[in-house]
């Protein structure tokens, strides 16, 4: 298993500000009929891990940033990926 990147307060609060309510959506329109206790602190983290981790970045925040709001951008493209996102932390605590 490779090394996560350091995920810090600040690029979870920018996570949060761009895509917290579109996580706020996926997970009332898809999981609000299920008893799920998620950590959102938690959810969050892995979010801001998997798309710092996947596009390199560690300590560039103007770089995360500049992702984020390309993201924003493309509102359905971001559904998607966040909806991926939360499915694929929900099947990894399942495995624990």
């Amino acid at each position: 298993m490779g090394t996560e990147p350091v995920v810090t307060d600040v690029l979870i609060g920018l996570t949060d500000e761009y895509l917290g309510e579109i996580i706020d959506e996926i997970l009332e329109q898809y999981y609000s009929d299920q008893e799920l206790a998620i950590d959102y602190e938690e959810l969050l983290e892995y979010i801001t891990n998997e798309l710092v981790g996947k596009n390199g970045i560690t300590e560039n925040y103007e770089r995360y940033y500049r992702l984020l709001k390309k993201l924003v951008k493309h509102r359905s493209i971001a559904k998607t990926l966040v909806s991926y996102l939360i499915y694929k932390y929900l099947n990894g605590r399942e495995q624990i």
